[in-house]
């Protein structure tokens, strides 16, 4: 019975997180339409402006800098904790 019960709590807990996922990759699916929609609006642009001389894809893509962590994500005090340990067993 407890093998039963502990089961169907892994189970709802994995179908949960499922779920979580799912919907993730909705929203992300979502949002790389809208970013298509606005390229596509952008190239027009530049064609209006420049003519057909330009090439919109030889433009190089510029990648976002990744997400810095948030001081919410860290404990007060912490990463001043570990800078401070760092530095105290480094040499010289």
């Amino acid at each position: 019975m407890e093998a039963a019960l502990a089961e169907s709590h892994v189970m709802s807990a994995l179908k949960q997180k499922r779920a979580t996922v799912v919907g993730e990759i909705i929203a992300i699916e979502r949002r790389i339409g809208e970013l298509r929609v606005a390229l596509v609006n952008l190239d027009g642009a530049m064609r209006l402006f420049a003519g057909d001389d330009i090439n919109p894809e030889a433009v190089i893509p510029k990648l976002p800098r990744p997400a810095a962590a948030s001081s919410a994500d860290l404990p007060h005090g912490s990463l001043t904790r570990a800078v401070l340990g760092v530095l105290r067993v480094a040499v010289g």
